[in-house]
């Protein structure tokens, strides 16, 4: 599917879902830093933060290239889940 997906990330009432966008789309996400005290952070796949200073705008579009994934034939997707997630256990 050639489309962006905006996930929030530990989204607190279950009226907080996924957007899919066209891949066209570009996200620019500008924080309002007014208060003295406010801070953000951009994070990255799960990486160090990055403080953003007034004004900073993070832009998000779609790659040049496409992403390639891999996938290991000795588990399915579904096995991991059950293993990470501990389906099988009660």
């Amino acid at each position: 599917v050639n489309a962006v997906v905006l996930t929030p990330i530990a989204p607190h009432t279950l009226t907080n879902r996924p957007v899919v966008l066209p891949e066209t789309s570009t996200i620019r996400i500008e924080p309002e830093l007014g208060d003295r005290h406010a801070e953000a952070f951009a994070s990255f796949d799960g990486q160090t933060g990055v403080k953003l200073e007034r004004g900073n705008v993070v832009v998000v579009d779609v790659a040049r290239r496409p992403l390639r994934m891999i996938r290991a034939a000795s588990r399915t997707y579904f096995a991991v889940l059950r293993e990470k997630l501990r389906w099988a256990e009660r």
